[in-house]
């Protein structure tokens, strides 16, 4: 006899409703990891949710994740799904085990009317804002560990700094050049825009192929609208594996792996982005593409595999520094900003050895110019938002400012000085003293260190309070 986990898969409506009833209870964890009620909500199927929700099961019950059946519904986009969860109880301010609350993925994919109707059913949108800008920073700034965000009940709720989605970061990435480049700083490279558009473009149509990267989606059945998107170059390749993330570029006949995860074979000193010529481009097919992108890999195949297939030639390769852990996604996807900078430059005839250095040093200064610009425009949300913050949050936002600080910023390097600036006045305030503290004492007070010495300095830089 099945288990109700698979009548609920495989099933009928009529099969699953009588399974339901033929069990005690439904607040229990199936053999996959899910309630049932979850897991009809994962099969996206009403009627079958219809039949359990008669059997009154607990419908805020988590997974092993904490995602709830409404976070299921959210995320397969059902919005009659979702209005009846939440007409029937479901708490639209509801986070899994990694802090993130349901309104967040509706928030960064622009999903509108869905957005609205949690709202208009009670989510937060301060709690989900928080999220998101607690994680852009963190990776922004490569920051490790973890900080609080206060739920919808005032309570300190855990998130890590690292770790993020294939799919949001090239739509945030996306997003922060697009800005850029309407905004005074980007004055100075528009030159370049024409560069810059082509770069904004690929992240886009990378961004659109992620869409179908997912558990409920037949890749297969798409194909035809997604080979016009794989033709178009320049094409970044979004590749989701074994839980790391990386991209490929394809440029013309040139092609760059950026992996900057730090392999056992690798010098740690070494740049971490290579651009080669492929001796055999036509083997870059749609179909090789969708296999990339879709279809389970070994990490092997980017590495060893795809060079021999493709007679990969290295001839370039772009001075990035190797990942931290759990940063993936962005580190591997902002890479492609000066790479694929560099490549539109070494495909324009006539480039001579000495312009091509100079190129790459100038896709670097670009890089390196709008990712402070992207740092700075990341910082003011909590700058300014501690402004009207209640207590609780002011913390938060304090231990936010001070990891930023603590973990990014020199004293002696004076491109810091206006960031320190910005954020020791907002750390430093009488009802927040003892976040700040908590660095000097372990790395300055107790055990001097070199990076207390450092935090210490910047406090005093930015008009410190305290005696130090």
């Amino acid at each position: 006899m099945p288990s109700i986990a698979d009548t609920i898969i495989y099933g009928k409506a009529s099969e699953v409703a009588a399974a339901a009833r033929a069990n005690e209870h439904l607040n229990f964890i199936d053999e996959y990891g899910y309630t049932p009620l979850i897991e009809a909500c994962i099969v996206d199927d009403i009627e079958k949710v219809n039949a359990i929700l008669a059997c009154n099961p607990d419908i805020n019950f988590p997974d092993l994740l904490g995602n709830t059946a409404l976070y299921w519904a959210v995320d397969n986009h059902n919005m009659p799904l979702c209005e009846l969860l939440l007409e029937k109880g479901a708490n639209p301010n509801a986070y899994n085990i990694a802090g993130k609350p349901i309104l967040v993925s509706p928030l960064l994919r622009n999903q509108t009317e869905l957005k609205n109707i949690l709202i208009k059913h009670g989510a937060k949108l301060v709690f989900a804002q928080d999220f998101i800008h607690v994680k852009m920073l963190g990776h922004r700034f490569e920051l490790q560990g973890y900080v609080d965000i206060i739920n919808t009940q005032g309570e300190f709720v855990e998130v890590a700094l690292e770790g993020f989605i294939l799919e949001f970061t090239l739509d945030a990435l996306g997003q922060s050049l697009l800005e850029y480049r309407n905004n005074f700083r980007a004055r100075y490279w528009e030159r370049e825009f024409v560069k810059l558009r082509t770069i904004i473009g690929a992240l886009s149509r990378a961004c659109y192929l992620t869409r179908f990267q997912r558990y409920n989606v037949d890749y297969r059945k798409h194909l035809e609208q997604l080979v016009p998107s794989m033709e178009e170059d320049p094409l970044i390749i979004p590749v989701a594996q074994e839980g790391h993330a990386m991209t490929l570029i394809r440029a013309g006949n040139l092609l760059a792996i950026c992996d900057r995860a730090l392999r056992d074979d690798q010098d740690s000193g070494e740049d971490k982005v290579k651009i080669y010529y492929m001796n055999k481009p036509w083997k870059l097919t749609p179909d090789t593409i969708a296999e990339l992108i879709y279809v389970q890999q070994e990490m092997q195949l980017f590495h060893k595999i795809l060079p021999a297939n493709l007679g990969l030639q290295e001839i370039a390769s772009m001075p990035l520094r190797a990942q931290i852990a759990g940063n993936c996604s962005w580190a591997n996807i902002e890479a492609c900003i000066p790479t694929l900078f560099y490549m539109l430059c070494v495909n324009n005839p006539g480039k001579t050895g000495e312009c091509l250095v100079k190129d790459k040093m100038e896709a670097m200064r670009f890089f390196h110019d709008w990712e402070r610009w992207d740092q700075d425009r990341s910082l003011h949300y909590f700058t300014h938002g501690i402004e009207k913050a209640d207590k609780k949050r002011r913390a938060c936002i304090a231990e936010m400012l001070c990891a930023v600080l603590f973990e990014a910023c020199d004293a002696n390097n004076l491109d810091d000085r206006e960031r320190i600036n910005k954020i020791v006045p907002v750390i430093t305030t009488p009802d927040l003293h003892y976040i700040p503290e908590s660095y000097l004492n372990p790395y300055y007070r107790e055990n001097k260190t070199a990076a207390g010495e450092n935090f210490r300095k910047m406090l005093r830089l930015g008009g410190d309070v305290f005696e130090l």
